[in-house]
């Protein structure tokens, strides 16, 4: 009988660890993203209006120009069609915990700032107003 020392049981141990942690991985993604989307599509709508998180944390309100220029494409375009619903519901899936961990971070505001002022200048140059918006229930 060959005796092993006791670093290469640990060595051992933890390739196999790893190994069966990446077999499990790639097995089980598939399933868990199947399940995310169908979760996000059938998701429960809420009469409660739902906030730009991202842009309200860089704008400082939810009620300003901006943000109701980027409520209008979210009511009148997105929530029109399955794939705009799919990023609304994942947008507010997980923007929340995003915005808690990084919107006092000044990368963020810098970043997020240049992206949605960008954006908002286009979807108001294709007819989206900046006037004071009330949420559609969709």
């Amino acid at each position: 009988m060959t005796r092993f020392n006791s670093n290469h049981n640990k060595e051992t141990d933890e390739i196999i660890s790893s190994f069966c942690k990446i077999i499990a991985m790639i097995i089980c993604w598939p399933i868990v993203l199947i399940v995310f989307i169908i979760k996000l599509l059938l998701g429960k709508k809420s009469s409660k209006s739902k906030g730009c998180y991202i842009a309200t944390a860089v704008y400082g309100s939810y009620d300003c120009p901006e943000v109701w220029t980027l409520r209008r494409y979210r009511d009148n375009y997105l929530a029109k069609h399955i794939w705009g619903r799919l990023f609304i519901r994942a947008y507010y899936y997980f923007s929340p915990t995003f915005v808690r961990l990084f919107s006092k971070e000044k990368w963020f505001n810098i970043f997020f700032r240049e992206k949605l002022d960008s954006t908002i200048s286009k979807l108001n140059s294709q007819g989206y107003s900046s006037e004071k918006y009330e949420d559609i229930e969709w």
